[in-house]
């Protein structure tokens, strides 16, 4: 719901305008009047209104001027003016200057919904932007920001969260009982999930992977790598179960790997059937991050 101020001197008009629609059909609430262009200047500043509806001739100061005073103060108020036929020309000429539009006084109540229907969608779409600009931003942190907490993290971009143990995820469809949840890439996304307390994972149909449980000091940058290395081996390994997240090296597929190629230069078949039945059980087990290292090339000395 969208928090909208009318503004017009006129008590009467004041009052027509505020019952000729729904408001809150159209998703706005209609917080409060004012009576001139200093009373609604100071009400969209105080109670951070979403948008702005008002006469342009107003004692004080007239629409035109409030229009300015508040691009000059750096609020995001829509603005939509009214005006008569005689000052069509100044609604035209505020549009070009940043109002969102105008209308002829004796709107009707068509006119009305129509310009409040326009607004919504492009209020919708300021506000989607905007959160996407703020989970670029939490995502950013936790690429780069090793150091930071959990806790800090969610001071930072979220809100802070009560719960004492929580664990990250990543999935194809955010589960249900997330504490939040941000896109973290194309059909994926991340979110934090309280932990169970006997530890278990819920079920899923679709790919899934789990961080460690942590209490909040611990490094989110690091929680997010482990759900996403999780997530990766879910879907490595067919995305038919969720994987928790599992710290290791490859040292076992390794020495694995040179007794099979022991067996073979030796020519014992059967060991070498069991070798790699115990390999491929082996990596059935492993996270996609150690399957990685073991094609991962030797680097060379300078």
């Amino acid at each position: 719901m969208y928090r909208l101020i009318l503004a017009d001197d006129e008590p009467w008009i004041a009052y027509r305008l505020s019952h000729l629609v729904d408001y809150g059909a159209l998703g706005f609430e209609l917080v409060q009047t004012a009576a001139d262009g200093q009373a609604a200047f100071t009400l969209c500043t105080e109670l951070r209104a979403d948008a702005l509806l008002t006469d342009i001739r107003m004692p004080g100061m007239d629409g035109l001027e409030l229009l300015a005073a508040l691009r000059q103060s750096g609020q995001s108020t829509e603005v939509v003016l009214i005006s008569g036929y005689a000052e069509f020309s100044y609604a035209q000429a505020a549009v070009r200057e940043g109002a969102f539009d105008y209308l002829i006084k004796q709107v009707s109540p068509q006119q009305l919904e129509d310009v409040l229907r326009r607004l919504k969608t492009h209020l919708d779409g300021c506000r989607a932007q905007d959160r996407a600009l703020e989970n670029i931003d939490a995502l950013f942190s936790l690429f780069n920001d090793e150091r930071m907490t959990l806790a800090q993290w969610l001071e930072r971009h979220f809100h802070p969260i009560a719960e004492r143990r929580m664990r990250f995820g990543c999935f194809s469809r955010v589960p249900p009982g997330a504490l939040l949840s941000l896109p973290c890439g194309h059909s994926t996304y991340c979110a934090l999930l309280p932990c169970a307390p006997d530890g278990s994972l819920p079920e899923h149909t679709t790919p899934a992977g789990y961080s460690d449980a942590a209490t909040q000091d611990a490094p989110a940058a690091e929680l997010f790598r482990q759900s996403s290395m999780a997530y990766l081996t879910s879907i490595f390994h067919g995305g038919s179960k969720p994987v928790l997240y599992r710290a290791g090296t490859s040292q076992d597929v390794t020495g694995l790997m040179r007794d099979l190629d022991a067996a073979l230069l030796e020519g014992h078949y059967g060991k070498c059937r069991a070798l790699l039945a115990a390999l491929c059980e082996r990596t059935q087990q492993m996270g996609i991050d150690r399957i990685a290292a073991l094609y991962k090339p030797p680097v060379s000395p300078v």
